[in-house]
């Protein structure tokens, strides 16, 4: 069989796998825990995304065999093209203090931040991974979010592979609040609004080139979006 043909077939066996398979709940990777939230310096607080990846799509997609020529060949301790994209938001208190008279609800008061990460390459490590983001001291100052802390009000995240979403637990997050539908609806929301924050969330590696994950690299690494 010519090799780009055994190529593409193997691609398309992979994206199979992973529309199959992407519907079971952390199959490929997890949330391992919630974003934790520090004072990186004066000027930045850090968002620490903990997760794990757990399976190969090309390994599954072999079911077990090894590739039988160069173009099958992969290394199973690395996944390609992982995309991950982040949501957050926070209260806006200031706002909250100059209108407390009028008869807003508090979802009015809601900031929504989102930002996106891709890797070309990342290693599959057995100990959780953290992908950073940073938030700016100022705009927290200003919107009355915190100084030293930020409480977020939700968060939600979704991780791709070739473009293909993975289905998680544990990826939406909003309060008090447990129903998929209300979840649902915070999610849509952080994804329909963040736009007006536009570049205010920021990849870490963009301010700070060593906050990458161990044998990652990141697309467009030196480029600024």
């Amino acid at each position: 069989m010519n090799p780009s043909k055994v190529y593409s077939l193997l691609f398309l066996t992979s994206l199979f796998v992973l529309n199959s398979t992407t519907a079971r709940e952390d199959f490929f990777a997890k949330i391992s825990g919630e974003p934790k939230i520090s004072l990186e310096t004066s000027a930045w607080f850090r968002i620490s995304l903990p997760f794990s990846l757990l399976n190969h799509p090309s390994q599954v997609a072999l079911a077990g065999g090894k590739p039988q020529n160069l173009e099958q060949a992969f290394n199973p301790d690395f996944i390609d093209n992982l995309k991950i994209k982040f949501y957050i938001s926070f209260s806006n208190n200031f706002n909250k203090k100059v209108f407390r008279s009028n008869n807003y609800q508090e979802a009015n008061f809601y900031e929504y931040y989102g930002s996106e990460v891709e890797f070309s390459t990342i290693k599959i490590q057995r100990s959780v991974q953290y992908v950073n983001f940073l938030f700016p001291t100022s705009i927290a100052e200003r919107n009355d979010y915190g100084r030293n802390n930020l409480e977020p009000v939700g968060y939600a995240v979704e991780f791709f592979i070739d473009g293909a979403p993975l289905e998680m637990s544990n990826s939406i997050y909003f309060g008090r609040y447990r129903e998929e539908e209300t979840l649902a609806k915070f999610k849509q929301m952080a994804m329909d609004n963040c736009a007006k924050n536009k570049g205010i969330l920021t990849p870490a590696h963009y301010i700070f080139p060593n906050l990458v994950p161990p044998g990652s690299h990141f697309k467009n690494a030196n480029v600024e979006k």
